[in-house]
């Protein structure tokens, strides 16, 4: 059996792209939370309506609405499945 970092080494290659590849992962994932059936993310609408990422205010959305700002605000299906089990589960009490 082979090390699971082996094999990401061995995609991504090793050095600057190996931490680079990390890096942009934990940025984005860095972004966002999931608390109690909503996803908070870290930014700001603008006056175009647009999500701006990082700008420091907080923004909370339901599952629903974040099917519709999904890749504006860097939200996966994960996230979106995540807070509606999160929903239910919190209604059902």
């Amino acid at each position: 059996m082979v090390p699971a970092d082996r094999i990401t080494k061995a995609i991504v290659g090793d050095g600057a792209g190996y931490s680079q590849a990390l890096g942009t992962l934990s940025a984005v994932m860095g972004n966002r939370r999931i608390e109690r059936g909503w996803i908070y993310v870290d930014g700001a609408r603008q006056d175009d309506g647009t999500i701006k990422l990082g700008a420091g205010g907080e923004m909370r959305l339901s599952p629903f609405e974040a099917i519709s700002e999904r890749r504006e605000a860097q939200i996966t299906w994960g996230d979106i499945l995540t807070a509606s089990l999160q929903r239910l589960a919190f209604w059902r009490r």
